[in-house]
């Protein structure tokens, strides 16, 4: 695709029927989340075969996922509001720009934040109230979810970026791979299916960073050879991180209500038992 062509595709959406035009638009996203979903319960209905106690080391861990998914779908929506208005303008070039420090930007805090929380993560559970062999069972898979976290991140703004650049389905097959590899490569790793060795939790946590990486994988082909965004340059880099951020952490300290109250319930329920936790983090993976 050229740049002439890439850089504001002619829009299909000004004439036509609106309905047929907002199922086109959101068919594939539906399809994606609801993959999501389903993944997330069959991965639960593994983890259960496991024990309540790696039910329970899920439910605590789970918290701390919901807040690093909502700072990141903070960073994507600051840098979504400033692509559109590149795209807006016809400017391919600042398009190109935003998206490749945006890149940069979630790359370079992903990693950072992962690390930081790889060092306190056993601090963390236990502030939430976990405590003996769940405690031990949520840092192993932490540890180990923790390394797929970048390339979740940026999968994940990828999905905003991309909407925001005009494909609207992509995203939907960047969203679907990730619960489809965790339902076929999950057993496989957590009961040690082929002759592997059974991993129990942790291999749920390998599942996560294998799908994660696939995610990465969509995202990369779409922004290297779909959409040809590849910017070879850092001028304007901390003004355009600066504007990201005044949009993004706002939107991400809203979206980190859910996680925070979350959290507090968990600890609150804490004191009655790995079979409550367990309990409230199945409810709450449903919900």
């Amino acid at each position: 695709m050229s740049a002439n062509n890439t850089v504001i595709q002619k829009s299909r959406y000004t004439e036509g029927s609106i309905g047929l035009h907002v199922l086109q638009l959101s068919s594939v996203m539906i399809f994606g989340f609801l993959a999501m979903t389903l993944g997330s319960l069959i991965e639960l209905y593994y983890i259960g075969q496991i024990g309540t106690s790696a039910l329970a080391a899920v439910a605590f861990m789970f918290p701390l996922t919901m807040a690093l998914n909502a700072f990141t779908r903070g960073i994507g929506i600051g840098a979504s509001t400033l692509i559109a208005q590149a795209m807006g303008q016809s400017d391919h070039q600042r398009t190109s720009e935003i998206v490749t420090h945006c890149y940069l930007l979630v790359t370079t805090l992903t990693i950072l934040i992962a690390f930081a929380l790889s060092l306190l993560s056993e601090s963390v559970l236990a502030t939430l109230g976990a405590s003996g062999d769940v405690l031990n069972l949520s840092t192993q898979y932490s540890r180990i979810w923790l390394l797929g976290f970048p390339a979740m991140g940026l999968a994940m703004v990828s999905n905003g970026l991309i909407r925001a650049y005009g494909n609207p389905t992509f995203p939907g097959y960047i969203m679907t791979i990730a619960p489809v590899i965790q339902v076929l490569v999950g057993p496989v790793l957590i009961f040690g299916w082929f002759d592997i060795a059974p991993m129990g939790l942790n291999g749920a946590g390998w599942a996560f960073v294998i799908g994660g990486l696939a995610q990465l994988a969509l995202a990369a082909y779409w922004y290297f050879f779909k959409a040809r965004l590849v910017y070879n340059s850092l001028k304007h880099f901390s003004t355009n991180c600066r504007q990201i951020l005044q949009v993004g952490l706002p939107a991400a300290a809203t979206n980190l209500i859910q996680p925070v109250s979350l959290g507090l319930v968990t600890y609150l329920l804490a004191g009655f038992g790995d079979e409550v936790i367990a309990g409230f983090g199945i409810a709450s993976r449903i919900e």
